[in-house]
């Protein structure tokens, strides 16, 4: 996440296969800046992606590969800040 960001999830879907060792999730959420040009912009989103594990350890330590995407819009980009 960028300096000055805040991210912000809100309820979606997650499915976890354990036999494939993939997790694909569906997620809504929002952003918001608070600094420079982007100190009144704003913006909702939705976010898909797939998550494949690729190597595990019994600690939990994990190496995995990710796709996805994010859809939205960006509001008040250039109205004010330094």
């Amino acid at each position: 996440m960028a300096l000055g960001t805040r991210r912000e999830r809100k309820t979606g879907t997650e499915c976890v296969n354990l036999t494939t060792f993939t997790f694909t999730y569906r997620l809504p959420g929002v952003f918001s800046w608070d600094t420079g040009r982007f100190v009144h912009a704003a913006s909702s989103f939705e976010e898909d992606d797939i998550v494949i594990v690729l190597v595990s350890d019994p600690l939990g330590h994990l190496l995995y590969s990710a796709i996805g995407s994010a859809t939205g819009t960006i509001t008040g980009v250039g109205e004010g800040g330094n």
